[in-house]
């Protein structure tokens, strides 16, 4: 399933889970910009739950290339750390994460984004259509 941008500028359900209090992006955007965020996610597969603590950095521009198109966009890397609850496994949920996300002024969107996680292990989302409306 596709990435779904939605009004709100950071993503709140992607095709592998839910979020809340996460703030992948912080506006103004611009590179050298950096922060931390605490949130939380659920995982759609299985259920789990678990608090993330992130750092996040905005390095740089590029040109990236989706299924949707080509964007400029600003490159922003993402390390956390994950621990809650395992519904999947075996009950306790601790892992980090570390991805590099793609957000595209003229989509408004995040457009591209690779997540390795010692949990989850690698996902690439990427936007598939886009139009504004």
């Amino acid at each position: 399933p596709p990435l779904r941008p939605t009004r709100e500028p950071n993503p709140r359900e992607t095709p592998l889970n839910t979020q809340w209090e996460t703030e992948p992006l912080r506006f103004p955007l611009r590179v050298g910009a950096q922060w931390r965020h605490l949130g939380r996610v659920q995982f759609k597969d299985n259920g789990s739950q678990a608090s993330v603590a992130t750092e996040v950095r905005v390095e740089a521009w590029e040109r990236v290339r989706v299924v949707a198109g080509e964007f400029d966009a600003l490159r922003v890397r993402a390390k956390g750390t994950i621990e809650g609850t395992s519904y999947g496994g075996k009950g306790q949920l601790r892992g980090e994460s570390r991805t590099v996300y793609w957000y595209a002024p003229a989509g408004r969107a995040i457009v591209k984004s690779i997540n390795h996680s010692t949990y989850r292990g690698e996902s690439t989302v990427e936007l598939v259509d886009f139009s504004l409306r």
